[in-house]
């Protein structure tokens, strides 16, 4: 039961983002979440049942409602962590500024899961500094549910 509440409340504020006019949009509505790397092995297996010498890497993607899913991909000299999470988060929100005129979004919807990258004290420490800086007037940080 309370997850069908948590789902509609994603839902309203993803369909809020999404139902604004592009040229007066306001709010920003961001999922992010990244991919284990046991799945992203390259070359790709195949039939093999193992590798010699796989290329490490990480995949990082960040949906925005209404205008489409950024992919970020890091190689093995890039850490999964705090920084990267942080970092793909400003980029998709100076991605948003530069869509509207040079203006920031006045409220920041961010849905994450629950890994450790995500939901952080250096996290929740640069969504505090948005808004103290007056980049943006509200952000509501959510994480998912488990599964």
């Amino acid at each position: 039961m309370a997850l069908t509440g948590i789902y509609f409340r994603y839902r309203a504020r993803a369909l809020e983002a999404i139902g604004q006019d592009r040229k007066r949009a306001t709010t920003m509505s961001i999922i992010i979440d990244g991919m284990d790397q046991s799945h992203c092995h390259v070359p790709y297996l195949g039939p093999l049942q193992s590798m010699d010498d796989p290329i490490v890497q990480h995949i990082t993607a960040i949906k925005e409602h209404g205008w489409g899913v950024r992919i970020f991909r890091t190689l093995e000299t890039v850490s999964k962590g705090a920084d990267l999470t942080i970092y793909c988060i400003l980029s998709q929100i100076e991605d948003w500024k530069s869509r509207h005129d040079n203006r920031y979004p006045e409220k920041i919807y961010l849905q994450v899961d629950g890994g450790s990258e995500n939901a952080n004290q250096y996290l929740l420490a640069m969504l505090e500094l948005l808004v103290a800086k007056r980049v943006s007037k509200t952000i509501l940080f959510t994480r998912l549910p488990t599964g």
